[in-house]
C-alpha cells in the first residue's frame, strides 16, 4: 500500500506533462475598421472606413520543450496565413506567414493553455471601388502583429478542438501601376476556433 499511493501520484502528474507537437488549423475574425490615406497627383486624402469582415485562415505548427514532469514549457510556432477582408465591390486579400513564441500550461491531462506573441508578414492586393472605371487596385505589403491566448481541449488521443481570444494589430503600404499609394492600419481584438492534429501524444521529455 505505501507504494500504490506514490505510484499514483506520479502518474497524475506525469498525465499532465506538456505534449505539444501540433499541427493546427485555425480561422480567426478581427474587427474590420481601420483607417487610411490615399496619396495621388491631385492630392491626399485620410479617412476612416471598414471591411464587411476580416478573417485569417492559418495554416501552421506548434513545438515546445519541456523537462520531464514539467507542466509548464516554452512554445514557438509558425503558421502560413490567408487573409480575407472584402468590401462592396472590392477588398484586400493577402497571403503570407507569422512567426508565434510564448508559452503553454497542461493544465490536466485534457486540457491546455497557450498564450503567444505573433508578427507576420504578407504580400497584398488592395481593390477600392471608385465608379465610373475609377477603382483603385494597388499591390503592396502588410505586416501583422498581436498578442493570443489558445485553450485546446483533447477529443481523443491525437485531435483537439480549441477556442483563441487576443489583440492584433496590423498595416499595410500599397501602390498602384500609375503611381497613386494606399496605407491602411487598423487593430481590434480578435476571436478565433482551432482544430489541432498532435502525431504523437508523449511528452517531449521522453521523445
Amino acid at each position: 500500500m505505501r507504494l500504490v499511493l506514490p505510484l499514483l501520484l506520479a502518474g497524475a502528474m506525469g498525465a499532465a506533462e506538456v505534449a505539444r507537437r501540433d499541427v493546427l488549423l485555425a480561422v480567426e475574425l478581427v474587427d474590420g475598421g481601420f483607417t487610411y490615406e490615399l496619396h495621388s497627383p491631385v492630392g491626399s486624402f485620410a479617412g476612416d472606413d471598414a471591411f464587411e469582415r476580416m478573417t485569417f485562415l492559418r495554416l501552421g505548427g506548434r513545438w515546445a520543450w519541456a523537462s520531464a514532469g514539467g507542466s509548464i514549457a516554452p512554445l514557438a510556432g509558425i503558421d502560413v496565413v490567408l487573409t480575407d477582408a472584402p468590401l462592396p465591390d472590392g477588398g484586400l486579400s493577402a497571403t503570407g506567414g507569422e512567426l508565434c513564441a510564448g508559452a503553454t500550461w497542461a493544465i490536466s491531462p485534457r486540457w491546455s493553455l497557450d498564450g503567444e506573441a505573433l508578427l507576420g508578414a504578407h504580400l497584398a492586393t488592395l481593390t477600392l471601388p471608385g465608379g465610373a472605371g475609377a477603382d483603385l487596385e494597388t499591390d503592396g505589403t502588410l505586416v501583422h502583429s498581436g498578442l493570443r491566448l489558445r485553450l485546446l481541449g483533447n477529443l481523443t488521443r491525437h485531435w483537439s478542438l480549441g477556442v483563441e481570444g487576443g489583440w492584433r494589430a496590423w498595416s499595410g503600404d500599397l501602390t498602384a501601376s500609375d503611381g497613386r499609394e494606399a496605407s491602411l492600419s487598423g487593430s481590434g481584438f480578435c476571436v478565433g476556433v482551432v482544430l489541432a492534429w498532435r502525431p504523437s501524444a508523449r511528452p517531449g521529455s521522453l521523445e
